[in-house]
């Protein structure tokens, strides 16, 4: 398991896991009614502008197609987010 924060929801004792190297306490779950795509792009922009001010950082992004064609996204910033995001959320790409 990895390290995952899903960053809409206080941590529950029933969401709460330890990864498998027993390092730190993940959180995942999502609130249905809510937009993941959007919060996505929510948590990557506050996710970018914390690590500006601080300096140094290194930041990655994966991507999978999960159970009915969502897609689980985890941003990796020292804290990991975890998103799953239906397609239908996910907007038309735009030729440039």
């Amino acid at each position: 398991m990895k390290n995952l924060e899903q960053h809409t929801m206080k941590p529950s004792r029933k969401n709460r896991m330890i990864d498998t190297k027993g390092r730190k306490q993940i959180e995942i779950g999502s609130t249905p009614s809510d937009n993941q795509f959007e919060q996505l792009m929510d948590k990557l922009r506050q996710v970018v502008i914390a690590l500006l001010h601080h300096g140094f950082f290194d930041v990655g992004m994966e991507c999978e197609i999960v159970k009915s064609n969502r897609r689980e996204v985890i941003i990796d910033a020292g804290k990991k987010y975890k998103f799953n995001i239906p397609f239908d959320e996910v907007p038309e790409m735009k030729e440039t």
